[in-house]
């Protein structure tokens, strides 16, 4: 085997190409890998909101959405069509639709249906942009209850929102707890460069 080791270094000194592939490339890409994955943790994806109601309750949802670490509400649309064709062109990862008379509906009781679309062909970014949402609807959702039962009368505050969110649920994973997805692309990223 060591006998093919002159001829394989002449070959390496004559063609600079693969000297490169062999050494600086791979570091390069490797640097250049880090470097894309380096944040780690998505924050900001751009979103949409149809808003149909144009309410005081429709805007505070639009806040919440854009409260949020993950989301970014970049886009508002008039039409369903022009948040679609958004979605289609990825302008943006999802869109929310905020039905017509969406207070009117909460104040009367009834269970008004927020409809959100999202690119799936991303799995984090879909996943992501869905545990989002949900956790904005979940705290407007809260906070309705919470005056609800505040207006029925011989409540405090801390007990009306204890009524309206009995259960408090406390997620934690163990083992990626920051949602940081470099971990396990870089890892595999790295030696199939080298490859």
């Amino acid at each position: 085997m060591l006998h093919h080791l002159p001829s394989q270094w002449q070959l390496l000194r004559h063609d600079h190409w693969l000297l490169s592939c062999l050494t600086w490339v791979p570091v390069c890409i490797g640097a250049l890998l880090w470097w894309i994955f380096s944040q780690g943790v998505l924050h900001n994806l751009p979103v949409g909101v149809v808003d149909l109601s144009q309410s005081q309750l429709s805007r505070q949802l639009t806040r919440y959405l854009d409260a949020s670490s993950t989301l970014a509400v970049t886009h508002q649309y008039q039409t369903v069509a022009q948040a679609k064709d958004d979605l289609i062109t990825s302008q943006i990862y999802a869109y929310v639709i905020i039905p017509p008379q969406f207070d009117k509906k909460v104040y009367r009781g009834e269970q008004p249906k927020v409809t959100s679309f999202y690119t799936s062909q991303y799995i984090l970014v879909g996943r992501l942009i869905n545990s989002a949402i949900l956790q904005a609807q979940g705290t407007l959702n809260a906070q309705i209850e919470g005056l609800k039962t505040l207006a029925h009368g011989n409540q405090t505050p801390l007990s009306a929102m204890g009524r309206a969110v009995p259960v408090q649920t406390q997620m934690t994973p163990l083992f990626n707890k920051n949602n940081n997805y470099t971990q396990f692309l870089v890892s595999a990223a790295v030696p199939a460069v080298w490859q």
